[in-house]
């Protein structure tokens, strides 16, 4: 059974998924037009949203349904960039809008989830790959 935290990661890091699909549907008229003005194709934003999204998803499964850490250690390091990169934003942004209030709660969210891989249940079980709880021959019998 997976611990607690992993469930709350779950949730939380879901939760970030679903603002990140708000961030992209509220600011997909903005970025469209931008790439059309450099002169590229919009089906090069259409890829990269749909990208983006898979790996997130890539993510959430191999942490919270393969128990691996690896990925654990890779996404806490890719939210700390991204975390750094919103100070970076609040430093240079003139405007604060919709915008920057979708990507700062989903910076924030994705904070937090990664905040409960790092607790104890959740760290016990993705380096024991999920196998936390032994098996007990006796039940199969």
């Amino acid at each position: 059974m997976r611990p607690i935290s992993i469930i709350r990661f779950e949730q939380v890091y879901l939760a970030g998924m679903a603002v990140l699909g708000l961030h992209m549907g509220v600011n997909y008229s903005t970025l469209a037009l931008r790439t059309l003005e450099m002169g590229s194709d919009i089906n090069i934003l259409l890829t990269g949203y749909l990208f983006t999204s898979v790996i997130a998803f890539l993510f959430w499964f191999f942490i919270a349904r393969r128990a691996s850490n690896v990925a654990r250690w890779i996404l806490a390091a890719l939210v700390t960039i991204g975390l750094i990169d919103l100070f970076r934003f609040v430093l240079v942004a003139s405007v604060f809008g919709p915008v920057f209030a979708l990507t700062a709660l989903m910076r924030v969210l994705l904070c937090v989830a990664v905040f409960f891989l790092f607790r104890r249940d959740a760290t016990e079980w993705l380096r024991s790959k999920g196998q936390q709880d032994p098996v007990d021959i006796a039940t199969f019998n």
